[in-house]
């Protein structure tokens, strides 16, 4: 919540309670950031944010206190390197952070979706050990028996040692969810069970239909599976599991228009519904309440952006933000 006045267009961050009281910026001189989300322990936050004087776009944790920042990148070694790391989403037991970023190094011509276990974030990361290797070969004399040698070894010759490659911290935490360059894919929203991830891709890029939520398995080089199928009827975007993992809110726009409308999907792909729509405005970033009953987005109804809250059951929808500034949802935490 914030005036926009840099050119990232990035907002001061704020933490404030469901129903608009006791918003607090978080830091004296406030963090700019996007896609801030908090984790699940009620003690962290991780954010987008553009590292100064390099223009890189990052992703960093930060207490509720503002302190303690870290980049999340230290998790896998920052090796590969992420560019334009974004539109964060975590599971609900906070073990796995899904994300949008493009490794150059790799070949990527196009943002893909990297899921990163966070368990050592807090922690400092194991060092990784090149290589482990047995003990150096000894030469035996011919017809001796090599001691603890399976029964196939040669008399007289060299064991050849076993070598085992220690993982990479990139290797262990970090998996890259959507096969190179099938598109742009974007705003990834994780499971609560951390075993699927929900996200849009955008396959115009590689000369295809367009913009459409797809499902994909937290596996790497997955296949993933299209739930809306609607080509360039609809361009969706940051879709959101209910807590139940049973429906997707999403938002979408139809062809030349800048307004989006929030819609209801099953996790499966079918009942799509409209949830949010009023004529000539722009209705985005659907986010659960934690019990399922009720969505938080973010609509320009009044002439600017403000976080409203829509109960799920009978449609009634509440303003919760009341003031000058640009107001964006960015999630809705757990504790």
């Amino acid at each position: 919540s914030g005036e926009q006045i840099t050119d990232d267009r990035f907002l001061p961050l704020v933490i404030m309670n469901p129903d608009g009281s006791n918003a607090q910026l978080l830091a004296t001189d406030p963090n700019r950031g996007e896609y801030a989300i908090l984790l699940p322990d009620g003690k962290h936050i991780i954010y987008t944010y553009l590292a100064g004087g390099t223009g890189s776009v990052l992703m960093r944790s930060i207490n509720l206190n503002v302190s303690g920042a870290q980049e999340v990148s230290r998790v896998w070694g920052s090796a590969p390197p992420l560019a334009q790391m974004r539109m964060a989403s975590v599971s609900s037991d906070g073990k796995l952070l899904a994300f949008a970023a493009q490794n150059i190094l790799a070949n990527e011509q196009y943002s893909a979706v990297y899921v990163v276990k966070l368990s050592t974030l807090y922690t400092a990361p194991d060092t990784p050990t090149v290589l482990a290797t047995t003990k150096p070969p000894v030469p035996t004399k011919a017809g001796t028996r090599i001691a603890n040698a399976p029964p196939t070894a040669v008399q007289g010759s060299l064991i050849t040692p076993t070598i085992t490659a220690t993982p990479s911290l990139a290797e262990q935490y970090l998996t890259r969810v959507t096969p190179l360059n099938i598109g742009e894919n974007n705003w990834p929203a994780i499971s609560p069970d951390g075993k699927s991830v929900v996200f849009v891709t955008d396959t115009s890029k590689v000369g295809k239909d367009g913009i459409d939520l797809y499902l994909a398995p937290v596996a790497a080089n997955s296949k993933p599976i299209n739930l809306t199928n609607d080509a360039g009827a609809f361009t969706e975007g940051a879709p959101a599991w209910s807590p139940d993992s049973k429906q997707i809110a999403f938002m979408a726009s139809a062809p030349n228009s800048q307004n989006n409308d929030i819609f209801l999907i099953n996790a499966d792909g079918s009942n799509r519904r409209t949830l949010v729509h009023i004529d000539n405005t722009n209705n985005f970033r659907p986010h659960w309440s934690p019990d399922g009953k009720y969505i938080g987005f973010t609509s320009d109804r009044s002439g600017k952006s403000e976080v409203y809250i829509i109960d799920i059951s009978n449609g009634m929808t509440y303003q919760v933000t009341h003031n000058d500034l640009v107001n964006i949802l960015s999630d809705w935490g757990k504790q």
